[in-house]
């Protein structure tokens, strides 16, 4: 999480914050600034990739306990993630003078992978790029935004038997749910209004979801069934920051809800 001018991750065993990144402070009031972009945790929570703010084109590693950082990609770095068993690294970058004019950009850069421990970077294969691209575990643990096959946002379980997507262009007002095995359902709020995931309960028979008019509901996925809980305009003058179940599924990225608005 950003703290202002720095950077730190909370323990939520202890409640506790390990700062990841401390500005400095002058006597006449000025600081700098030691914000980093967390894009994703690797499977055992023990590290975690991130980049500076815009434009987000380095790659940095950081573990947490104890607190280190090594830099790993200086420039260029259009998407990063972690291999399912955290063993590895990668990421995409797009070739010089390259531009998309038609088809799928993710085909169009290039990728690279290397050893968590150490190691060089190297090309993955066209066989490795395809799983990378289709594999729900790896998409789980990856930089989520472009990895989706239909919908522009997704976010998985951790064991990658189920997914959520989102931000469809042209019907905004839906979300996907889907297993691994191919079945799929879509929900559709009766608001009409552009809407996001925030939450999954932890049977995994409701959603939370948040749409542009800023009103909360509860879908239920084997019905389609909508609960219309609260809005803003409610609360006003204040509003809802941040509402989860207890306990929840825990959808990942955690990049979901407010916090990944499509």
């Amino acid at each position: 999480m950003a703290l202002y001018a720095d950077t730190a991750v909370l323990d939520t065993a202890t409640r506790k914050l390990i700062f990841l990144e401390r500005s400095q402070r002058f006597a006449d009031g000025s600081y700098t600034l030691a914000v980093m972009v967390p894009l994703c945790w690797s499977p055992d929570s023990r590290f975690i990739l991130a980049s500076s703010p815009e434009p987000e084109t380095d790659l940095t590693l950081y573990s947490v306990n104890p607190v280190r950082k090594r830099e790993l990609v200086r420039s260029g770095v259009w998407r990063a993630g972690w291999s399912p068993d955290g063993q590895s690294i990668w990421y995409a970058c797009q070739p010089a003078a390259r531009t998309v004019e038609r088809g799928d950009e993710r085909l169009v850069l290039r990728y690279y992978r290397r050893a968590l421990r150490g190691g060089r970077w190297t090309r993955m294969a066209p066989q490795e790029v395809r799983r990378l691209l289709t594999d729900w575990r790896w998409l789980a643990l990856g930089w989520r935004e472009g990895l989706g096959d239909r919908y522009e946002f997704y976010a998985y379980t951790l064991d990658g038997s189920m997914r959520v997507g989102w931000g469809l262009e042209g019907a905004r007002n839906e979300i996907s749910v889907e297993w691994r095995g191919g079945k799929r359902m879509v929900l559709k709020v009766p608001s009409g209004a552009r809407v996001w995931a925030v939450d999954l309960s932890a049977d995994r028979r409701y959603l939370l979801v948040e749409d542009g008019l800023a009103v909360w509901w509860i879908a239920e996925i084997g019905t389609g069934r909508w609960e219309r809980l609260i809005s803003n305009e409610e609360l006003s003058p204040d509003t809802v920051f941040l509402a989860e179940f207890v306990p929840n599924a825990r959808l990942y990225p955690l990049y979901t809800g407010r916090w990944g608005i499509p």
